[in-house]
């Protein structure tokens, strides 16, 4: 798996844990079902950076390979005019 992937999910999963959490405490909720809820917020949020991450890679990549392939054309393309500098 792709490690920019991987640390996008992390940082994502880390914030979600946060902002669930800190809503929790200032809601007044119990510790335990505050803490599952941050949990399973964190779980779902590292799933979708990952699912983000790897599509941003691969968009990237893609991209990427379709500019070489376009630039390693023109450049095995002889010029309209032959070469001359009339």
């Amino acid at each position: 798996m792709g490690t920019v992937a991987a640390a996008f999910a992390g940082r994502l999963s880390l914030i979600a844990f946060a902002t669930v959490a800190l809503r929790g405490a200032i809601a007044g909720a119990d510790l335990e079902g505050g803490l599952y809820a941050a949990l399973v917020a964190a779980g779902a949020a590292f799933a979708v950076g990952m699912v983000t991450g790897l599509l941003a890679r691969w968009v990237v990549e893609e991209d990427v390979r379709t500019e070489w392939e376009r630039l390693s054309t023109d450049a095995n393309t002889p010029p309209a005019d032959g070469g001359r500098n009339d």
